[in-house]
Formats: C-alpha cells, structure tokens, sequence
C-alpha cells in the first residue's frame, strides 16, 4: 500500500510538474505573440506619427504660402482701390467745376468776391 500511495504521490507530482511546464511555456509563448503584437501596433503607431508630422508640417508651408498670396492679394486691392478712389474724386471735382462755371450761384460768389475786394481795397486807403 505505501508503495501504491508512493507510486501514486510521483505520478501526481510528475503530472503537476507536466502540466506546469506546458502551462508555464504556453504563457511564456502567449507573452512573446503578446510583445510581437505591441512592438508591431508601436512601429506602425511610430510610422503614422511621421507621417502626420510631416503632414502638419507641409500644411504649415502651405498656409505659410497662402498667408502670403493674401497678404500681397491684400495690398494691391487696397492700392488698385486708393488709386480708382483718387480718379473718381479727381473726376467728380472735374465734373462738379464744369457745372459750376456757368451756374448763377457760381456768378454770385465772383460778385461777392468782387465786392469784398472793393470793399477792402477802399477801406485800406
């Protein structure tokens, strides 16, 4: 019976140690698949952030362009603008003196003017 029980008690434990084993290197391999997974999901994460780095900073460029098409887009509306302004004031004023030479009023305040130096010209001697 001791020898049964004995025999019994190594056959539990060579089993224990069996299984152990076999559970202890399916672990360790489930492990590695584990980090293989990570290291892979890590590379092609590192990739994507280049890549997006280098996206930002070819948008960067871009904006950095466009900014400065606006800016001279910008500055010659405002010259092109002053300058059509000046040409349309200049051409009113044109305009508003041609009528005004024969307008009455316009007779009038060479009248007045007539007068008022007259006037002074009187007073002074």
């Amino acid at each position: 019976m001791t020898l049964a029980l004995l025999t019994g008690l190594v056959a539990a434990i060579a089993a224990a140690a069996i299984t152990y084993v076999l559970t202890r290197s399916q672990a360790g391999r489930e492990l590695a698949e584990a980090r293989a997974a990570w290291a892979t999901d890590l590379a092609s994460a590192r990739q994507d952030n280049k890549w997006l780095q280098q996206e930002i900073e070819r948008e960067r460029e871009s904006v950095a362009g466009t900014r400065t098409l606006l800016d001279t887009a910008e500055r010659q509306l405002r010259e092109a603008f002053q300058s059509l302004a000046a040409e349309a004031l200049h051409a009113n004023r044109g305009a508003f003196l041609d009528q005004a030479k024969g307008h009455p009023m316009r007779i009038e305040i060479q009248k007045m003017r007539s007068r008022l130096t007259l006037d002074e010209t009187v007073t002074r001697r």
